[in-house]
């Protein structure tokens, strides 16, 4: 009886667990190089799409205007849920080939990374061994290593 008690509760542990996991993600997984690729696209049109329109109205209406803290609010959960994708790339993945990926493939990665606040410098250092393995395998150019870099 108490080996069934423990085998029950160890399938419902794991059964837990697995559940944990997928909730978790708050996207879909890409699983084909095409998905990969889709996914990659949409780090980055995020990243670029959020910042320009944070520049366009600090421009138009002023660095302390509503608009402009509005649109800095887009950024920071732009970053939040770009970092949860990078983050699952490359602990998934690793860093994308530039052939395969190309230069947005390979810029949604670094410039992801690159964004991260002051406080989080930490996560920088802990994923720095991903950008510098690409940089050393032709994946990242110097120029964009660099700018990464400062």
């Amino acid at each position: 009886m108490k080996q069934i008690f423990f085998i029950s509760f160890l399938v419902l542990l794991v059964n837990c667990t697995t559940t944990e996991k997928k909730k978790e993600l708050s996207f879909e997984i890409p699983e084909t190089e095409k998905e990969k690729k889709v996914f990659l696209k949409e780090i980055l049109e995020k990243d670029q799409t959020t910042r320009e329109a944070s520049t366009q109205a600090r421009q138009e209406f002023g660095y302390e205007s509503a608009e402009h803290l509005e649109a800095e609010k887009k950024i920071w959960s732009a970053d939040k849920e770009n970092l949860e994708k990078v983050f699952f790339y490359l602990e998934t993945y690793g860093f994308p080939e530039r052939d395969t990926y190309g230069k947005d493939g390979v810029a949604a990665i670094w410039l992801t990374l690159h964004h991260l606040n002051p406080p989080d410098n930490h996560l920088r250092r802990e994923y720095f061994p991903y950008l510098y393995q690409a940089w050393k395998e032709g994946d990242m150019t110097d120029k964009e290593m660099s700018f990464f870099l400062n």
